[in-house]
Formats: structure tokens, C-alpha cells, sequence
């Protein structure tokens, strides 16, 4: 289905008469926004979350857009919250654009100072009208502030109309759908393209850069979760646009896989692992933040903690079974971190020898994804059956293991799969399908 592109979402105008105050909040659908001041006066208040106390060398999840706790005990939208914020006001006269320094979490416990010519998504503010006034706004999704973007995404819907002014612009989201699209584009149909030299497209050779897609691909697996006509008597309708967006992020992993090696604390462990945690973990933070913030949150009809969790508990049965229990186990510890946890990802370019000296390792140590005693007893009841058929349990194998082959195809053939050892059959499925775990007897 075509979409129009939403420009009335993305381009507006406001006008307000003097003393009118907006609550403190962000801009709705992680959004960026621009503003230029036509006429009069505004007085615009940027709010900065309050460490911890000097010596502590802990932060506070307060302001921390990245956690689910970001707001804090004792927040309210109709007050400035002193004990949790600092506040910084600039006044915008007729002319003035917004140039706004914003302190950002990129990362659970890193903060950068960034200045831009435009407010980063999920800055909290709030704005008084000195003089009557009109003024120009712009939102945008910049590919290099994906992460923050997919953060404000989900306050807006878990918290409604208590953090931001706007909640009705599904619309605005065909733009990170299209974002992923051209991202691909690059990756997979330029042989020219060199990462890192477009601005527009985020570096996949570099940490920051590929959270950034992981976090635009997290909002597209999830697209049904999160998409307000989900909990309608009219129920969603996952149109063609969203599932070839979905598709093209998941081929957009296997061409990532194929390429590039990745290690962390100097192990190197399987791409599609990196992708399949940051989104387990994202995706069971998104449940304890409802069910967390539900009663003192706006309520939305149909949209309750129960059903939240059971469309992701759903939507991790279907495409990605084998990290359910991983799921549950991080609901039940009360995960509250929408951005990576684990620990810095480096990225190179994958070569030839690597592909024949260098086995990756399947799982996190600090974090594993994988019920490995569950899989052990299923392999065991399998009595030494085929292996490579569809009943075959390989799970728990190191694909560098295989029996048939060179130890270059080997590995090749376990970058394409993932985590698992797939059946003939489900390797010659469509590369955009994710890779799905062959333990599948638990799971019928």
C-alpha cells in the first residue's frame, strides 16, 4: 500500500498569545524539531537530568532517556521538577532559530554534550510566550540520533499525553520505514558506497552507527506492539509498507553478517546475536515500562499491561522462539534499559581468513540469550538423529563444527544462519526471513 509522505505532520506553525506556557515534555514520536520565531518572542526552556552525587560514580536512570525510569519518582508535567531536572532557557526573538546543546545517553551509563541547529529527539522541555507570537516548526528523524529517536518513540506510547503534547502522528513513522529502505539501498545495491561517507545513512562499521540501525530495526520488528491501532476493535493491519521495511532490515543483518566480523572483549561472537540481543532486551524493557507506569499513566482504551506483553510474548513465539525464555527472564528481573547493555562492540570488515581461522562464539557471557540445559536435554532425547533434518536439534553447536565441507564453507554457511544450525529446508527459505531456531519440538 502507498503512503503519502506526511508532510503535514512534519512541517507545522503554531500561534499563541502572551504568557501561554506548554508543560514540560518531548516532542511526540521521537522526533527532532527545528524552530524559527516569524514573530514575536518565546522563552525556551531545555531541561538537563541531575547526576548523581559527586564521588558516587553512578548515574541516575532520572532524565536517562534510555531508561524506562527516565522520569522519576515524583515527576509531574504540570511542575518544573527542580529535584529532578536543571533547566536552561534561551529567549527567540523574530528570526532566531533554535541552536540547542543537549545532553544525550547514548549508552547506559555514557553522556555526550552535543550542539546542533536543531533540538535532539527526547529533549525534555517546556516554552513560555513572552510577546505574542507565531512560529515555524520542522521534525526529522537524523540518522545519526536513531537511538534517541526510538527511545522518545516508546515513552510517547507508554506514556501518553503525561510526556508529550502530540500523540496522533502514526504517520510521521512512514519516514523511519523509508529511512531503513534507503539505508539498505546503500548497503546492498551500491558497490560504491563506502560507510561513513554519507550523513544520512549511519556508519554500520562503527559502533554508534550500527545501534542506531538497531534501534530503527527494533521499532519495525516490533511495528504491531507498538502501533496504537493494535489494541482497536478494528485490530492492526500490517500493511505492506511496514512488512517490507521489516524484511529489508533483516536482510540488511545477514548482509552485515556476511561482512563484517565483530568481537567483543576480544571474542568474537556471531553477528546475528548482537542484533537478536538489543532487541530482547528492548523489547522486555517495553513490557515492565507498562506494566510499571501503568497507573499513574494516561489510559489508553485496550491498551493494557496484559495485552502488550502478550502481543510481544506472541511476537517472539513466531519469529524468534528460541529467545522467549531469555525474554521472560529479563521481564521477571525488571529490565529497564531501552538502549545496549552489553559490552562495546567492535566492528572490522570480514576477509577470507577470517572466514577460515576464525570461529565465533554463538552467546554473551555477561548476558546469555540461549537456554543451553533445555537444548542439551533435547539432544539428548534426539538419540543421535539426524541433524540436519527439521527435527534436529543443533542449537548449541559451534557451526565451525560441521561435518561436510571446507572450514571456509563452514563458516560461511554458520554466518548465514545465525546462532542456530538451520535444515536444508529453511536455508533455502528468503534471505529477509530471520534466522529461526531448529529446536522447534518445545515450541509446538
Amino acid at each position: 500500500m502507498y503512503h503519502p509522505f506526511p508532510a503535514d505532520e512534519l512541517i507545522w506553525a503554531t500561534a499563541a498569545t502572551q504568557n501561554a506556557v506548554s508543560w514540560g515534555h518531548i516532542d511526540g514520536n521521537g522526533a527532532a524539531t527545528v524552530v524559527t520565531v516569524i514573530t514575536g518572542s518565546k522563552y525556551w526552556v531545555l531541561s538537563c537530568p541531575k547526576t548523581a552525587k559527586a564521588g558516587s560514580g553512578k548515574k541516575k536512570p532520572n532524565g536517562n532517556m534510555a531508561s524506562i525510569r527516565a522520569f522519576g519518582v515524583g515527576w509531574s508535567p504540570s511542575s518544573a521538577c527542580e529535584h529532578l531536572w536543571d533547566h536552561e532557557g534561551i529567549l527567540l526573538q523574530a528570526g532566531d532559530v533554535l541552536y540547542a546543546t543537549c545532553f544525550t545517553f547514548l549508552h547506559q551509563f555514557n553522556v555526550e554534550v552535543l550542539a546542533n541547529r536543531y533540538m535532539r529527539p527526547s529533549t525534555h522541555h517546556y516554552v513560555l510566550t513572552v510577546d505574542n507570537s507565531i512560529i515555524h516548526g520542522r521534525h526529522m528523524y537524523p540518522a545519526c540520533v536513531s537511538q534517541m529517536s526510538a527511545f522518545g518513540i516508546v515513552h510517547c506510547f507508554v506514556m501518553g499525553h503525561a510526556v508529550t503534547n502530540v500523540t496522533t502522528h502514526e504517520k510521521m513513522l512512514i519516514c523511519l520505514r523509508r529511512n531503513m529502505a534507503m539505508w539498505v539501498d546503500k548497503y546492498l545495491q551500491d558497490p560504491d558506497f563506502l560507510p561513513g561517507s554519507d550523513p544520512h545513512i549511519p556508519n554500520i562499521a562503527t559502533m554508534d552507527g550500527l545501534l542506531d540501525i538497531m534501534a530503527i530495526g527494533n521499532l519495525l520488528e516490533l511495528g504491531a506492539v507498538l502501533h496504537p491501532s493494535s489494541y482497536t476493535t478494528s485490530g492492526f493491519n500490517d500493511d505492506s509498507d511496514m512488512g517490507a521495511a521489516r524484511a529489508m532490515y533483516r536482510r540488511l543483518q545477514l548482509h552485515f553478517a556476511l561482512n563484517y566480523v565483530t568481537t567483543v572483549n576480544k571474542v568474537t561472537i556471531c553477528p546475528h546475536s548482537i542484533f537478536r540481543r538489543y532487541l530482547v532486551e528492548f523489547a522486555a524493557a517495553l513490557v515492565v515500562y507498562k506494566e510499571d507506569s501503568y497507573m499513574e499513566a494516561p489510559k489508553t482504551r485496550g491498551c493494557t499491561p496484559a495485552r502488550v506483553k502478550g502481543k510481544v510474548e506472541s511476537f517472539f513465539s513466531k519469529n524468534y522462539p528460541e529467545l522467549q525464555p531469555k525474554l521472560l527472564t529479563l521481564i521477571k528481573a525488571r529490565h529497564e534499559w531501552l538502549c545496549w547493555t552489553g559490552p562495546t562492540i567492535n566492528i572490522k570488515h570480514r576477509n577470507d581468513l577470517d572466514n577460515v581461522f576464525l570461529p565465533s562464539q554463538l552467546d554473551f557471557i555477561d548476558c546469555p540469550l540461549y537456554d543451553r540445559e533445555e537444548e542439551e536435554e533435547d539432544e539428548l532425547k534426539s538419540n543421535g538423529g539426524d541433524n540436519d533434518g527439521d527435527g534436529g536439534v543443533e542449537h548449541a553447536k559451534d557451526p565451525t563444527a560441521a561435518t561436510s565441507g571446507t572450514v571456509g564453507q563452514q563458516q560461511s554457511r554458520a554466518v548465514m544462519d545465525g546462532p542456530t544450525t538451520r535444515s536444508k529446508r529453511s536455508r533455502e527459505m528468503d534471505v529477509g526471513s530471520p534466522p529461526r531456531s531448529s529446536n522447534r519440538r518445545r515450541h509446538q
